[in-house]
């Protein structure tokens, strides 16, 4: 089974990556306010501001109204439309059953090539970067909130063996201040590891092109400063061999081996999620993220697992739904649904 979004070309990725970027400008400000951002109202604003209603509540440089409607727009083979709901669970699920503070879904219909549909999803832990004591972001800085027990159990539910096609579907979202907000020589050498990377990065149709515009300049969407929160893999995510503190990672630690603008939330989304194979199909592991798993699953888990309390659902149609016939606006009818 296809887990690929197949006619998501550089135009459509661009406004796609325009729309993120602009979210992550939203919680990076978060940390410029003179105190320290609170992890859970972070993930609580970024399922508003991917949601079509709570995102109104909010001044984003570039709207998801602005985001579809572009899309409408464009001289694209297919028209492609975005909608993103939340689904928000019980408070008292936020316990240590919870495992994951967030599962993101993403439901795919083709409608003009059905057997090109697919639904797949990933569970992230998020976990927020702590200034130094002095109040100062740093190399050295740490995701204070590190919990082992909760990244052994995110490592079972990664390396369940019943999926045929294994892919990577458990990650960490780190929110960080803008790579602006650290420290200045610190700033230095991020972005000189961070330039490093660029240019080792091989270019390939709509990957490539759109790191070519963005390195060009141009038409970049995602300046240094835009570049904030990152998203790893649950076994990149490790205390090992960093020399600042055994128990918690740094962030000099997290971007030591990764590519600085490759690992960053929009471009994850865009170009791991709906464009490559980041997340998994498996239809147990669908069912985990949305309700918490069938009862059979549960019994036979050497875990207890609930559903996170934030569900983002990113809907994507390849053209007109034959159920919902074209209004005289031009609209398709409905709108995108809440659960």
């Amino acid at each position: 089974m296809t887990s690929t979004i197949p006619i998501i070309g550089p135009r459509e990725a661009k406004l796609l990556f325009r729309y993120f970027v602009a979210v992550d400008r939203c919680l990076a400000g978060r940390f410029s306010l003179g105190y320290e951002p609170d992890e859970e109202h972070l993930t609580s604003l970024l399922t508003e501001l991917l949601d079509h209603r709570g995102s109104l509540l909010h001044s984003l440089d570039y709207s998801l109204q602005q985001l579809n409607d572009a899309l409408k727009s464009i001289d694209s083979l297919l028209q492609v439309e975005l909608s993103i709901s939340t689904n928000k669970y019980n408070h008292y699920q936020e316990s240590k059953a919870t495992k994951a503070d967030l599962g993101l879904v993403l439901d795919y219909r083709d409608h003009i090539q059905p057997e090109l549909s697919f639904c797949k999803a990933a569970l992230f832990q998020a976990k927020r970067l702590y200034s130094d004591r002095d109040g100062v972001y740093r190399l050295s800085s740490v995701y204070d909130a590190y919990n082992e027990t909760q990244h052994e159990a995110l490592e079972e539910i990664q390396n369940d063996k019943s999926e045929m096609h294994h892919q990577d579907r458990c990650f960490y979202l780190l929110y960080n201040p803008s790579m602006r907000g650290f420290e200045a020589l610190d700033q230095e050498r991020i972005k000189h590891h961070l330039q490093r990377g660029d240019a080792g990065s091989i270019f390939d149709y709509t990957h490539g092109l759109h790191l070519y515009n963005e390195l060009l300049g141009e038409s970049s969407v995602q300046s240094f400063a835009d570049i904030a929160s990152l998203v790893c893999r649950i076994r990149d995510f490790t205390c090992k061999e960093d020399k600042n503190d055994s128990s918690k990672p740094s962030f000099e630690n997290v971007i030591k081996d990764r590519n600085i603008r490759q690992s960053s939330f929009p471009r994850f989304l865009v170009f791991d999620f709906m464009l490559g194979h980041a997340g998994s199909t498996d239809s147990d592991f669908l069912q985990l993220v949305l309700t918490g798993g069938s009862k059979q699953a549960q019994e036979n888990s050497n875990i207890r697992f609930l559903a996170p309390r934030y569900t983002l659902q990113i809907r994507v149609r390849a053209g007109r739904d034959p159920e919902h016939p074209v209004n005289p606006a031009g609209q398709q009818g409905g709108q995108p649904e809440r659960r």
